[in-house]
């Protein structure tokens, strides 16, 4: 996988995802998004956190 720029904290899936537990999924870091030419996987890390979100794409 290659990192890639973004925005990617203010991705709607990732809040989507966090909603319901929100104080057990704060993030201060700023996230590296990863992914791979060709497929529909995005990784995002918040590394000094510990937290991984994927997400992977089905068409």
């Amino acid at each position: 996988m290659i990192e890639v720029e973004t925005d990617a904290h203010n991705d709607p899936w990732i809040k989507e995802i966090i909603q319901q537990r929100q104080n057990e999924w704060i993030t201060n870091s700023e996230p590296k998004l990863y992914t791979r030419n060709g497929d529909n996987v995005m990784i995002i890390v918040h590394q000094p956190e510990g937290i991984i979100f994927k997400r992977v794409i089905n068409n």
